[in-house]
């Protein structure tokens, strides 16, 4: 099981300058607004006139599109971390492979950004890094961007580090995207021609966070979700 905290009254300002009860308020406002608002028209055709059809279904896809985009902007504000969403690959062999890759990838990733760090003279000490969350970045490589890729390595430095570690420090010992394209040959070199289907996750969501429709979320689309 995975532990996600998001917080629901605000958020990292260079993420996002709303916070998820913001938009989980728009969403409601949207949906109660058309209950309570929308056009009526009758199950029969000969009760309803074209006008008032073609109104319901005009008025229907605009809210719509409101709710798509607030969803997508709630994607957006769950950053790379949204990968810790994704259900895992129900203990198929290769699983096993590709965290091996990722454990091999992560001690020569840590040497590399230790040596850049002593070129910057700063603080070199080498703990022990986190193959666990660098494998929920890897295994969801292909949902994320390279700037969420960044960030959540970064964050990971930060652990080991014990102290803010920025995308620009982290680039000035790696560049971004070069770390970009070698987690998605990595992934590539163990899961592309394989077709693994992946576990359904089980939310277990504190009543604030329960309020939103978690399976549209774009990259949710296409995974099970309970």
């Amino acid at each position: 099981p995975v532990i996600v905290r998001v917080e629901s009254s605000s958020m990292d300002s260079e993420i996002s300058s709303e916070s998820f009860r913001d938009l989980l308020d728009q969403l409601e406002k949207t949906t109660s607004t058309w209950s309570e608002g929308q056009p009526r028209i009758s199950d029969d055709q000969n009760n309803t006139s074209p006008a008032q059809r073609e109104e319901w279904h005009r008025k229907r896809q605009a809210v719509d599109q409101r709710i798509k985009l607030i969803v997508e902007r709630t994607e957006n504000l769950l950053g790379g971390w949204k990968c810790l969403l994704f259900g895992g690959f129900c203990g198929h062999p290769m699983e096993m492979c590709l965290r091996t890759k990722v454990e091999e990838y992560g001690l020569t990733l840590e040497k590399r950004v230790a040596a850049g760090l002593r070129f910057h003279e700063e603080d070199s000490r080498t703990l022990l890094f986190d193959s666990e969350l660098l494998f929920g970045c890897v295994s969801a490589i292909n949902a994320l961007t390279p700037d969420q890729v960044a960030s959540c390595v970064a964050y990971l430095f930060s652990l080991i580090y014990d102290h803010p570690f920025s995308v620009d420090l982290l680039d000035s010992c790696i560049p971004l995207t070069q770390l970009y394209s070698e987690l998605i040959e990595l992934y590539n070199s163990v899961m592309e021609k394989e077709k693994i289907e992946r576990s359904c996750n089980i939310l277990l969501l504190e009543k604030n966070l329960e309020r939103f429709p978690w399976e549209s979320l774009p990259f949710l689309r296409n995974n099970a979700e309970s």
